[in-house]
């Protein structure tokens, strides 16, 4: 190092550029930080005198409601060392991992969106929990962006969206849309709250009381349906056990067989029967698949809105 401590501080404190700083003493930014510690000053040069209570006030608030860093900044025209001065200085809870939750839990609300994305999730997503990887995360995938979309945008935009490409047996080339949700909290809570596991795909059998709204999520990511059919695909008979069983308590009859391999179906293909299921799985919506909602719509009665809201395609 060239030159004396005491005197980089000085610098520091006069404003001195990092870069400048570096080139001037001949030192590494790391060692900077050091010297800085030793000293007891702080890396913010944030001056609590050009912060009205007011302008305190409003930052506070915005902190709280979880306004991403980025948008702080701008609007507080601070870096991020300043935001986090701030925070230090009026003792809010800190971000991150392991301290307060970036993101907020929606699936703990328990609304009827919620219930609806949850059946799709057990559906067509998946949970990791990896600490050797330290990856902890879960997602929802989907070939139609458009589903993707709609669960980002349910979730405040804080799921981040990934494009897959693949290709099929006969070489068709296609894209998987997924949205990521990255946090470790998040994915310990939903794994201890609904006993999903990573190997779902076989074992599936979520500690969740089954809804119409989580019905229709679920049928949305692994059911189909035609004029005269309904149908749900799963890989756990235990799971679509439990589905017929909800349905018997609404005395509507199904059948479960092996479809394929190791993967059971859960069909309905009586009207009668389908006159009973369609107006109960659209009769609170949130969302739907529009393309499943008109080939069962002619089973909804008058008095049952036809006008949900639906999925785009």
């Amino acid at each position: 190092m060239k030159g004396n401590k005491s005197n980089l501080v000085e610098d520091y404190k006069k404003g001195l550029s990092w870069n400048d700083l570096c080139t001037k003493y001949e030192v590494s930014t790391y060692h900077i930080h050091k010297i800085l510690n030793q000293f007891n000053v702080t890396r913010s040069r944030v001056s609590d005198s050009s912060w009205s209570a007011e302008k305190i006030e409003k930052f506070k608030a915005a902190y709280l409601r979880n306004v991403p860093y980025p948008e702080l900044q701008n609007e507080f025209q601070v870096k991020g060392g300043g935001i986090n001065y701030w925070v230090n200085k009026l003792q809010l809870p800190k971000r991150g991992s392991g301290r307060n939750n970036n993101f907020e839990n929606k699936f703990q609300e328990w609304t009827p969106e919620a219930q609806y994305w949850l059946g799709y999730l057990l559906a067509d997503g998946h949970i990791e929990s990896n600490d050797s990887h330290r990856a902890h995360y879960i997602y929802l995938c989907s070939e139609k962006e458009y589903v993707i979309d709609q669960f980002i945008q349910w979730y405040n935009n804080r799921p981040k969206k990934y494009r897959t490409p693949y290709t099929l047996q006969d070489g068709t080339s296609k894209l998987l849309y997924k949205a990521v949700l990255n946090d470790k909290r998040l994915v310990k809570w939903f794994i201890e709250t609904y006993q999903v596991s990573s190997k779902k795909h076989h074992n599936l059998n979520p500690k969740v009381e089954i809804t119409w709204d989580l019905l229709r999520g679920f049928f949305d990511g692994d059911g189909s349906a035609s004029k005269n059919a309904f149908q749900l695909k799963s890989c756990s008979k235990e799971w679509l056990e439990r589905i017929q069983e909800f349905l018997k308590q609404h005395h509507i009859d199904s059948y479960i067989k092996l479809s394929y391999k190791d993967c059971y179906g859960l069909y309905i293909y009586k009207k009668e029967e389908l006159k009973k299921l369609v107006p109960l799985l659209y009769s609170n919506p949130y969302y739907c698949h529009e393309y499943k909602f008109k080939l069962l719509e002619p089973y909804i009665s008058d008095n049952i809105s036809k006008s949900s809201e639906l999925l785009e395609t």
